[in-house]
């Protein structure tokens, strides 16, 4: 009985080590999407009215085709955060 407690402990703090990475890793992601979206915003100047329809119809029509290759690319269950991060066996 012991032995099994000393397992399920193990696991538990596999289990949470895992678990305080991911949302190290979910911080990390979010920060820096936003310091994106931020620079972006500072960075980008507005553009004047007789261009900004065009624009938006561009943006609209590149918005769907990212959202049609997202869709696609979460398909197949490959990550692209995978390739960059090492491998646990890697890590040891």
């Amino acid at each position: 009985m012991e032995r099994v407690r000393g397992t399920l402990r193990r696991r538990l703090e596999r289990l949470d080590r895992r678990i305080g990475h991911v949302e190290r890793d979910l911080g990390i992601n979010v920060e820096t999407l936003a310091l994106v979206i931020r620079f972006w915003m500072l960075t980008t100047a507005p553009l004047p009215d007789p261009a900004a329809a065009a624009a938006r119809a561009q943006a609209t029509a590149r918005y769907e085709q990212f959202i049609e290759t997202l869709a696609r690319h979460l398909s197949t269950g490959h990550r692209l955060y995978q390739d960059l991060q090492p491998n646990e066996e890697d890590a040891s």
